[in-house]
């Protein structure tokens, strides 16, 4: 029967130290470490190609395992095979493998005779096997630290709890990409021996992940309070309950809520940017706020297609979206659903915002603008044109919030130039 990991990593020691008679500064127990094998299943899934290729590391510099060590490889793996080969294969009792049968096998005829015929098939015996050789077990462990390339520092840091929405979708994207994904699932339970000890590596990593990235306060309170056991999908886990459902998240739906229920575009304060972008940014706010709340409080499409109809009714070319829904239900029969009606809108928005893009910026964000204005706001010098200050769909209800604020209390400069006498 096939070794367990536990067994195979016991049996790679007892063949480096005892058969090969390596010790634990030798180059061959270098390479081995170099290469990531640490089990005696790793070493038997080389071929010819593999062992010619084989490295370790002495000091800094990388280095081509010697030839001697490298026919000391491929004698070990002609060993095993002629075992085989004279029914009397090694099954799971490496340890009963000793240096001088080892070394006998190395001056005999049968081993000369192999010498010239191992191949890459041979070499990947399974030990226990009474018939043909088979396909070495692959190792999770192995295969997952020498695999995808995986860099901490690529991960975002969280600084702020209002950055959680953001923080969380480019953390789930990285770990799908660096294959520890199951780290971030609550759910996740390994079912195998192997599984378990591969979950291992992946919890060990993405702790050094989160210690890195969570820099809240609560953030760090649940890194070290799972400090001794590097339980990263607790911390995960418990963060995201945090973020959703303490007291604090109850506040921020609520002034989610707010928001999309009273914000109108086109009132010269709320929003600066596309109307294209407001609308994007509308529905976000909508799935932010869902995601705090309870499914029974989440809105029906109806009302999250009136409450978007409320807010961009000052803008006229926008307006006539809904006429056009009416009359297509009139005429139809059918009503627009909400998704249909946020495409038709959004068409709009877009055939909107190209009216007021500067010709000489023809890639460049509209101006701010104020309801029933067909133009450019008054308030932009088209001279000093600049979309570097627009919102967007990740703009935060903060910044608008003080946006309105500051343009509230001043007075604008088309105000000022009112007030200015007329030339003569």
């Amino acid at each position: 029967m096939p070794l367990t990991r536990t067994q195979g990593v016991s049996a790679l020691e007892h063949v480096v130290r005892v058969v090969l008679n390596q010790s634990a500064d030798s180059p061959v127990s270098k390479m081995l470490t170099h290469v990531g094998f640490e089990t005696i299943y790793d070493l038997l899934g080389l071929d010819h190609t593999d062992i010619d290729d084989l490295t370790y590391l002495d000091g800094e510099t990388e280095k081509r395992l010697p030839l001697g060590h490298r026919r000391m490889i491929r004698a070990f793996l002609a060993f095993v095979i002629y075992r085989e080969q004279n029914n009397a294969p090694v099954g799971d009792n490496w340890s009963g493998l000793t240096r001088a049968e080892y070394d006998d096998f190395r001056v005999s005829a049968a081993y000369l005779a192999l010498r010239s015929g191992l191949s890459s098939t041979g070499a990947r015996m399974l030990a226990g096997s009474s018939t043909a050789v088979t396909q070495t077990p692959r190792d999770p462990v192995v295969d997952f630290k020498k695999g995808i390339k995986r860099d901490a520092s690529l991960f975002p840091t969280l600084k702020d709890e209002k950055q959680w929405d953001h923080w969380k979708r480019d953390t789930v994207a990285l770990a799908n990409a660096q294959d520890v994904a199951e780290v971030l699932d609550k759910d996740y339970k390994p079912s195998t021996p192997e599984d378990t000890l591969l979950f291992d590596e992946k919890q060990k990593y993405m702790y050094s992940v989160f210690v890195r990235t969570l820099l809240t306060d609560q953030g760090k309170a649940f890194v070290r309070q799972y400090e001794a056991t590097h339980d990263a999908q607790k911390i995960y886990k418990d963060i995201s309950a945090y973020a959703l459902k303490s007291t604090k998240a109850n506040i921020d739906a609520s002034h989610i809520l707010s928001y999309i229920t009273s914000v109108h575009l086109g009132d010269g304060t709320s929003w600066r940017g596309l109307t294209h972008s407001f609308i994007l940014h509308w529905q976000d706010q909508v799935r932010l706020y869902e995601t705090q709340v309870k499914v029974s409080e989440h809105f029906s499409p109806g009302q999250k297609m009136h409450m978007l109809q409320n807010s961009v009714y000052p803008i006229p070319d926008l307006r006539a979206v809904k006429a056009q829904a009416d009359q297509h239900k009139t005429q139809t029969g059918h009503a627009l659903n909400y998704d249909e009606y946020t495409h038709l809108l959004i068409s709009a928005a877009s055939q909107y915002d190209a009216q007021f893009v500067p010709k000489k910026a023809p890639n460049a964000r509209p101006a701010r603008r104020a309801v029933y204005t067909h133009e450019l706001d008054e308030f932009y010098d088209t001279d000093d044109y600049s979309n570097q200050d627009a919102f967007d769909i990740d703009s935060s209800l903060d910044v608008i919030e003080a946006n309105v604020a500051a343009r509230g209390s001043r007075m604008s400069l088309g105000q000022w130039k009112r007030l200015l006498p007329m030339p003569r």
